[in-house]
Order: structure tokens, then sequence, then C-alpha cells
């Protein structure tokens, strides 16, 4: 008894961990797939498209450290120019000298207004050899960097790794294939118990008739015995008779 009890535990214990890592699993699927369409989203549209008023970044040059590093990825949101602060980091769309087109991410040094009561920002990188930048007007600015994310970091080098690349691919085949392998288990599995239920039903079903059968062919015995002993009464009816003459 103690051994089935334990062996019912262990059993109890495996499927849990069994469904935890299934769970894990999918998620890391879903995370993959989720990371990967905005990665290309951003980069097909030169991050000009946001998500839900985000936008991703990558570090491409050395001006933002060490508070940022080349090659990490950054969280950057729209925000109404108006409430930018010195301190923060914007990020912005050059329009002169060597900055003119280029997406720039630097950190906000002075705001002022021009004779129009325009905004003009002043921002310059963190690095001790950087300058500061020519003016921004607020038409420029994409948004404010909210924050660094090292998991889409690290998911942003295995994307654009051509191995890594190869191997999420894979993973991602891999779930595909599994998924219709075991969808295929599950129909065979309903048809087997489809096809043994209607065993079961057919068994008795023939288990009933054979048993009204039975039944028949007893009520039919009884019914002949009762023929026969009340041939035999009358018989011997009438032979009383015959005698009392």
């Amino acid at each position: 008894m103690e051994n089935d009890t334990r062996r019912l535990k262990v059993d109890i214990v495996k499927k849990i961990i069994k469904i935890i890592l299934k769970i894990i699993y999918q998620i890391f699927i879903v995370l993959c797939i989720i990371m990967t369409i905005i990665i290309v989203l951003q980069k097909v549209t030169n991050s000009n498209r946001t998500i839900f008023g985000y936008r991703i970044f990558r570090v491409i040059t050395g001006s933002m450290k060490p508070e940022y590093d080349v090659g990490e990825i950054v969280i950057c949101k729209e925000v109404d120019p108006n409430s930018i602060k010195v301190g923060d980091d914007i990020v912005y769309v050059g329009k002169y000298g060597d900055y003119n087109g280029k997406i720039i991410m630097h950190e906000v040094i002075a705001i002022d207004v021009d004779e129009n009561n325009e905004l003009n920002f002043h921002a310059k990188g963190l690095h001790t050899a950087s300058v500061e930048d020519p003016q921004i007007k607020p038409d420029q600015i994409l948004g404010v960097v909210k924050f660094k994310s090292e998991i889409l970091t690290i998911l942003y080098k295995l994307a654009t790794s051509t191995y890594s690349a190869f191997i999420i691919i894979t993973i991602l085949v891999l779930n595909v294939f599994i998924s219709f392998k075991f969808s295929g288990k599950e129909d065979n599995i309903q048809q087997l118990n489809e096809a043994n239920e209607e065993y079961i039903e057919k068994s008795n079903h023939e288990e009933q008739e054979e048993k009204e059968t039975n039944e028949e062919i007893i009520e039919n015995n009884e019914n002949v015995e009762d023929n026969i002993k009340e041939d035999i009464e009358e018989d011997v009816d009438d032979e009383n008779q015959t005698k009392d003459k």
C-alpha cells in the first residue's frame, strides 16, 4: 500500500514538472516570436512606427558611455516635447551637419526658446570627448529613453547572428513539427477511444440481445413445460374418470 502511494506521489510530481517545463518552453517560443516581430518591424520601418507609443533602438556608438554600451537595446517613448527636461536622454533625427539624417541618442543639457517662441533643445553625449550637437527642434525628437533592455539586447544579438538566427528558426520549426505530431497522436488516441467506445457499445448491445434471447428461450421452455404439465394433468383426469365408470 505504501509503495503504491509513493509511486502515485512520484507520478504526480513528474506530471507537474512536465507541465511546468512545457509552459516555460511555450513562453520562450512566444517571446522569441514577439521579439523577432518587433525587431523586424523596427528594422523594416527604420523605427518610424511605434508600438503603443514605444520604439526600440540599438546603441551603435560609444558617445553615451559609460551609461550605454555599444550594441545595447534601449526603449524610447513618444512624449510631449514640453515635458522633456534637462538630464533626459532623447532620441532624435539629425538635420544639420554630420548628423543630417542620422538617428542620435544624447542627453539634454539645456532647453531654451527662440525668437519665434519655439523650443530649442541642446544635447550632447556622455563621453568626455563628446561635443554639443547642433540645435534640435521638437519635430526632430522621436522620444525619451525610458530604459535599456538586456533581454532585447540578447535577443537582438541572437537574431542578427547567422548561427543564432538559424537556431531560433530551427527551434520554431521544430515547435511547429512537434505540435503537429502531438496533434496527430491526440487524433489517433481519440480515434482509438472512439473505436473502443464503439466496440464496448456493440458488445453491450450484443450482450443485451443475447440476454433477451436467453430470456425468450427460458420463457418458451417454461411455456412448453406448462403445456406438458397441463396435458399430463388432463390425461390423469381422463384416466380417473374412466376408472370411475
